[in-house]
């Protein structure tokens, strides 16, 4: 489990916050499953002006999806 979960946790309390977390194992799988379905590729139309501003909007949306993937299935 990465220490980013516990960032906002007091001391005292990490191991009670890490069980419930951990409890919940199920809900995170099938979540990291969700997500995982809406990462997207791009295929750009390269006589659009701007599909180098949709390729950078689909690879960031993309990117912040694999962080919150990652991090789900660190538990």
């Amino acid at each position: 489990m990465r220490a980013s979960w516990f960032n906002h946790v007091p001391a005292d309390t990490k191991e009670e916050f890490k069980n419930k977390i951990k409890a919940n194992k199920e809900a995170w799988a099938l979540l990291v499953e969700v997500l995982e379905n809406r990462i997207q590729v791009y295929n750009p139309n390269y006589d659009e002006h701007s599909w180098a501003y949709r390729q950078a909007d689909q690879n960031g949306y993309n990117k912040a999806l694999r962080e919150v993937i990652d991090l789900l299935k660190s538990v």
